[in-house]
């Protein structure tokens, strides 16, 4: 009977612990479902970007041609790259705004709380 008790609390604690787990390994699969899309988004671009810079040289007939692809692939690569950067920025401007949010919704639950007792 002595041991049957702390196993009974022993299984009531860890079983919202398997729970938390749990739901961090859902939120870990979908981070890096999302990271995972994201990567092969701008792969792709990339790639489309050199494809198109080799059907350019590919069509040139001059060093003045091979010289336009050059500007042409130049120009493409730092807009894709700058795309690239605002994406960035707002993704971390959506996760400071979560953050915030998170963080006024726990103080609000805490002065609920603390006006309560």
């Amino acid at each position: 009977m002595k041991t049957c008790i702390p196993l009974i609390l022993a299984t009531a604690l860890l079983c919202p612990l398997a729970t938390l787990a749990a739901e961090d390994a859902a939120k870990q699969k979908e981070y890096f479902e999302r990271h995972k899309a994201e990567r092969l988004k701008h792969i792709k671009a990339r790639q489309d970007l050199l494809s198109q810079e080799s059907s350019c040289l590919q069509s040139a007939s001059s060093v003045d041609a091979m010289k336009a692809c050059d500007e042409k692939t130049k120009a493409a690569h730092q807009a894709m790259e700058e795309q690239h950067k605002k994406d960035r920025m707002q993704k971390m401007q959506e996760q400071e705004s979560k953050r915030r949010a998170e963080y006024d919704q726990k103080m609000k639950e805490m002065q609920t709380s603390a006006g309560k007792k």
